[in-house]
């Protein structure tokens, strides 16, 4: 079903980040993008987690990336669930992050777990392969989202996607705002640039209890969910 998301743009100084949030309907669930997740050095720690998501290109084309939740033992309770995916630009002292965060709308899941239901996904702007998966990223027409758990086919069966339009105004948000991320980026020293204290800081700014994904802050309206 082609149901145009509603999405919203909103930043925190405190976090450091600015966020793009694009929420995906349970109605516009597909079929399943891939019938099994092949084994390979990039998604070896994706593989050995219960609980992971990661951006990969459809088999070999790169224009057209997806991202894959891995949710093992809760895949039946994510279904039919409001999701939200927030592209998340923060610029930390060590250089750029940009991580794409999947919030899926579980009460059951969140009350056993007791924290909210969200997928983490980083990605390393040091790295060429992962600009170029981003870039991607941010100028494809559609955003899917891939579920897989151990199945029948493998130890990363899909079996089901979400997929919607992005919007022009989204896409060109999208883009803006990792053009300045990208800057932002460059500017830092070579010398001074690490993807891993950017993680660093990133885990201090946002404990694990809390949910990565910002509210929106324009007041609700008939008809539409926060």
């Amino acid at each position: 079903m082609d149901i145009t998301p509603q999405w919203y743009l909103v930043d925190s100084e405190e976090k450091h980040v600015r966020q793009i949030v694009i929420r995906m309907d349970p109605r516009t669930e597909i079929a399943p993008q891939v019938d099994n997740l092949l084994p390979s050095v990039e998604l070896f720690e994706f593989m050995q987690t219960s609980w992971a998501a990661i951006t990969v290109p459809l088999s070999d084309d790169r224009s057209r990336p997806l991202i894959f939740i891995k949710a093992e033992g809760v895949i039946d309770q994510l279904r039919n669930c409001l999701v939200r995916v927030a592209f998340s630009f923060y610029k930390m002292q060590t250089g750029g992050l940009f991580c794409i965060f999947v919030h899926v709308n579980s009460p059951t899941v969140e009350a056993k777990t007791g924290n909210p239901c969200v997928f983490e996904n980083p990605h390393n702007l040091n790295s060429s392969e992962e600009r170029d998966l981003c870039t991607a990223l941010m100028t494809t027409p559609h955003l899917d989202v891939c579920f897989t758990a151990a199945g029948e086919n493998g130890p990363c069966t899909g079996y089901f996607g979400l997929r919607v339009s992005i919007p022009q105004d989204c896409r060109e948000a999208l883009q803006r705002e990792w053009e300045s991320l990208l800057r932002y980026h460059k500017s830092i020293p070579s010398t001074r640039r690490s993807f891993q204290g950017a993680i660093v800081q990133f885990e201090q700014e946002n404990p694990l209890e809390d949910n990565p994904v910002l509210p929106d802050r324009v007041p609700p309206v008939l008809g539409r969910e926060r």
